[in-house]
C-alpha cells in the first residue's frame, strides 16, 4: 500500500467518527470550549472544513492562498465540512500518481509559506510531516 492509498482508507474511515460526533452533537452545544484558549466545536469544524477546501485547491491548480473565510452558523459549518471531506476523498481517489507526489505550494497574503508534495499536504490535514519552501 502506498501513502496515497493509505491516506483514502484512512480518509473514509475517520469521515464516519466525524459523522457520528457531529451528529450527536447538539447545535447549542457548538461553542463549547474545554480551555478558555481552546478553540470551540464550531471554530475547530470550520477550520477543519477549510483545510478540506484548501487541500482540494490544492490538488487542483498546485497552489492555495490560506485565507479562510469567517465562519457561518455551526449547522452550516457541519455542512460544508461534509461536503469538503467528501470531496477531497473524490479528488485524491481521481490524482494519478505524478499528481500525488508532484510539488504544491501554500501561500500566505502572497508570501510562499511552504512547499510540499500534494501527497503531503493532504496529510497536513491529519498532522502527517512535509517539506518547507527552503527543503
Amino acid at each position: 500500500m502506498n501513502d496515497r492509498e493509505f491516506f483514502c482508507k484512512r480518509h473514509r474511515v475517520e469521515f464516519s467518527t466525524f459523522q457520528r460526533v457531529l451528529g450527536a452533537m447538539p447545535p447549542e452545544q457548538f461553542n463549547y470550549r474545554p480551555h478558555e484558549r481552546s478553540p470551540s466545536a464550531h471554530e475547530l469544524v470550520w477550520t477543519l472544513a477549510c483545510e478540506m477546501s484548501a487541500c482540494i485547491t490544492m490538488t487542483e491548480s498546485g497552489e492555495v492562498h490560506w485565507c479562510p473565510p469567517s465562519a457561518p452558523l455551526p449547522v452550516d459549518a457541519v455542512k460544508v465540512f461534509q461536503t469538503n471531506y467528501e470531496a477531497l476523498d473524490e479528488r485524491v481517489n481521481r490524482l494519478s500518481d505524478e499528481e500525488w507526489t508532484s510539488p504544491r505550494s501554500s501561500l500566505l497574503t502572497a508570501i510562499c509559506i511552504w512547499s510540499l508534495r500534494s501527497a503531503s499536504f493532504s496529510g497536513t490535514c491529519f498532522l502527517m510531516p512535509f517539506t518547507t519552501a527552503d527543503s
